[in-house]
């Protein structure tokens, strides 16, 4: 057997679920900073981590512990044989905590990180150590410094009085993400941008094998197509009422990879089916038009007639769904989550969707749920705090 821990990023519920969707684990210690798991066979740690938008670390377990036992993992012959990834150089390690850390032991993991640096420089070793005072350190800290190359990130959760060690052994390649984001030759801030690490998740989240056809009738700027296309898949379909974000699309696709063959056409959702047929889309993954920008504080009035014109939207495209996707095929969509105070309509998803020809599939498995303390299943939100319309993403399938 074979222990990992997954570092989640900001919507630990999302991570989970998409895990799930790619890697067959059973779980040791699950909470919303860290999934302790364990596998069958040795994980492609690399491969996965490029594919999955949820997870900022990969940890590889080497030990276990009781917390008030953990001070031999910390012996310098010990770190460098079974830690460290080189000792012929300058050797730079730091350490992250994750879970219920006492003050006690967090001030026992800082000291044994100095007096580490200690002896290893009584043995000739040059060092350096890192430990940030919140006591996890960040992507860019462990990046910039080149710490997998040149020492380890030494990772401490505790769960149940268990302490779970490890090292990291991938991480998130956020520069990466942000050219895939910011460097392509459009993007429209004004109409919404679906981050690339979302277009990552949802892609997993709907299970589909590479063979797949994959469909995002609003294709906006291509963030979807652009991922699909990056993990592998060839047959991809974008459609967009709007003749705008159709040439943005075809260009920022073009600039990712010159020699796609991406399908982008320009038509509303309503009449996709006389450019697609019945039954002939394995998966769809998209996001919905959100509606247009609101102020923190919107007009009740405006906002009724808003919701309105999403419902009616809403159940037109559930409608073409069900018609064009295969009798097995699902979709992930991204509906609007409104989170302004003076929100007086709503739009009611549950039942446009209940009143559709399609049906919500679980998509965070219960006992996961229950171990994030996540009480909806079947649908989960990807938002930030300040933000006024977030996401909310559900998979759904047709209804036999």
């Amino acid at each position: 057997m074979h222990k990992y821990a997954f570092i989640p990023g900001s919507h630990p519920a999302l991570s989970l679920a998409e895990l799930r969707a790619l890697v067959d684990f059973h779980p040791l210690a699950l909470s919303k900073s860290f999934f302790v798991v364990e596998t069958d066979k040795p994980i492609e740690v690399v491969k996965l981590q490029d594919r999955l938008g949820g997870t900022i670390k990969i940890v590889e377990i080497r030990e276990t512990s009781r917390p008030e036992n953990i001070g031999p993992i910390f012996e310098l012959n010990h770190l460098l044989s079974t830690y460290f990834a080189q000792s012929e150089r300058k050797i730079i390690f730091g350490v992250s905590l994750y879970g219920d850390i006492s003050r006690k032991l967090f001030s026992q993991m800082r000291r044994l990180g100095f007096e580490t640096k200690k002896n290893l420089a009584e043995s000739e070793y040059p060092s350096r150590f890192l430990f940030d005072q919140s006591g996890v350190l960040s992507s860019a800290a462990v990046i910039k410094n080149n710490i997998l190359q040149l020492g380890a990130e030494i990772i401490i959760i505790v769960h149940d009085n268990v302490c779970y060690v490890g090292s990291t052994v991938s991480i998130q390649d956020i520069d990466e993400y942000s050219r895939r984001d910011y460097g392509r030759p459009v993007r429209n801030a004004r109409s919404g941008m679906l981050p690339p690490k979302l277009a990552q998740m949802m892609i997993n989240l709907s299970g589909a094998p590479l063979d797949a056809t994959l469909l995002d009738p609003f294709c906006g700027s291509g963030t979807i197509l652009q991922e699909a296309m990056r993990m592998g898949y060839e047959k991809l379909i974008g459609a967009d009422i709007d003749g705008g974000a159709v040439a943005a699309t075809i260009k920022n696709l073009s600039w990712f990879s010159p020699k796609n063959n991406v399908r982008v056409i320009h038509v509303s959702i309503q009449k996709l089916e006389k450019a697609i047929e019945h039954n002939a889309v394995d998966v769809i993954v998209t996001e919905t038009y959100l509606g247009p920008p609101l102020g923190r504080f919107a007009d009740p009035n405006r906002l009724n007639r808003i919701f309105l014109e999403l419902r009616n939207l809403y159940h037109e495209s559930l409608d073409t769904i069900a018609r064009i996707l295969t009798s097995r095929g699902t979709a992930v969509v991204a509906f609007p989550l409104f989170q302004m105070k003076n929100v007086s309509a709503a739009l009611n998803l549950d039942r446009i969707i209940s009143n559709s020809p399609c049906e919500v599939v679980e998509i965070i498995q219960q006992a996961d749920a229950q171990q994030l303390s996540i009480q909806n299943t079947h649908g989960l939100e990807y938002s930030r705090p300040d933000q006024r319309v977030g996401r909310y993403i559900v998979k759904l399938r047709r209804k036999s």
